[in-house]
């Protein structure tokens, strides 16, 4: 039987199950199990009924004290309080969340072992020459947490003071640096992404951090950068720097007076970055349905808003099939920009 049809199966009995009287249970469990029928039905599906009934190991695939760890802790504890079972944070940094992701492909797939994903897993592999798992298939996307949207950063020196005046600048003058965090960051894949659509040559200029990006540009070392918003607004104010725009697809609720690149005249252009909940490929249905329904009532909350948003973090709400639709086209954009540019990273063994 087909774990779609299990679970069906499995829901199935279980309300057959609640509709029966006491005296006449014993009698419907032995009836199903000479029929062979709960045989058929994967012990994970049985006990969905009480699921969570242990705690749940969650893997960060970052060092703890950071900002993502930070995301992970506060998301993590308010599920942990909605699903009324403790959530365990085990970091297992490295190799770009290579290591922890990996942990969570090779862990039982019962929902006692999830992760913290992220928008470019699903495309990392075409940057590794190596990696002991398929990014693609390992895993079931189990719901969206929060975004960080990028923003496109000029320096105060540059002749420039919007978009449209960006673009016939880098025509005119040839290739223009701009900065991120390092080589295949989500930040590089939105700049090469950006580089594309408007029709510019742009040289990548990869750092150690975000913050040594953005000194370069405050110091007028190069003249643009890709970095998180947050980061942005500490010095948009006084004109050290240029706002040009957002990189998503509407105007983020933490600036709303910043446009989005789209708006500032780049038709099409949309680059999505953000975290979300991952567990093992075959995970029951009913279990990632439990999870996801669980995550949603918590970004619901308007104090968990004001949490991230504080942070600098925006929830996503959406429906999970939209999720998962998201996942696919975000997937195929980014799978396409790191081929095109070759972006590769030190393999992971």
């Amino acid at each position: 039987m087909s774990a779609e049809g299990a679970a069906s199966a499995a829901h199935r009995f279980e309300r057959l199950f609640k509709e029966t009287s006491m005296k006449n249970k014993r009698a419907l469990l032995c009836a199903f199990a000479a029929a062979g029928f709960l045989a058929s039905i994967p012990t994970a599906l049985m006990a969905q009924g009480a699921y969570p009934s242990k705690p749940i190991r969650a893997i960060v695939p970052f060092s703890p004290g950071g900002g993502t760890d930070t995301l992970a802790r506060m998301v993590f504890k308010e599920l942990s309080e909605n699903l009324g079972r403790p959530i365990v944070i085990d970091n297992k940094p490295g190799a770009g969340g290579a290591i922890g992701w990996a942990e969570v492909a090779r862990a039982p797939a019962d929902g006692y072992t999830i992760g913290l994903g992220a928008s470019t897993l699903p495309p990392l592999g075409e940057m590794y020459d190596s990696l002991p798992f398929d990014p693609k298939t390992a895993f079931e996307f189990v719901a969206p947490l929060a975004t960080v949207p990028n923003v496109l950063v000029a320096s105060a020196a540059l002749p420039i003071n919007n978009l449209a005046d960006l673009r016939a600048y880098g025509r005119k003058t040839g290739p223009l640096a701009y900065g991120t965090p390092g080589v295949g960051t989500p930040q590089h894949l939105a700049g090469a992404l950006f580089a594309r659509t408007a029709g510019l040559e742009l040289r990548h200029v990869p750092y150690r951090g975000t913050s040594n990006a953005m000194t370069d540009v405050l110091g007028d070392h190069i003249p643009l950068a890709f970095v998180g918003l947050p980061l942005a607004l500490q010095y948009a104010s006084g004109n050290r720097i240029k706002l040009l725009g957002v990189a998503t697809s509407k105007r983020s609720v933490l600036a709303p007076d910043v446009p989005t690149l789209a708006e500032g005249g780049l038709q099409g252009y949309e680059s999505n970055y953000w975290w979300d909940i991952i567990a093992p490929k075959g995970t029951p249905p009913a279990v990632l349905q439990k999870l996801y329904d669980a995550t949603e009532a918590v970004l619901k909350r308007a104090s968990t808003q004001k949490t991230l948003h504080d942070a600098g973090y925006e929830e996503m709400l959406m429906p999970r099939k939209d999720y998962l639709e998201l996942l696919r086209q975000e997937d195929r954009k980014l799978t396409q920009i790191i081929r095109d540019n070759n972006i590769k990273l030190q393999g992971s063994k």
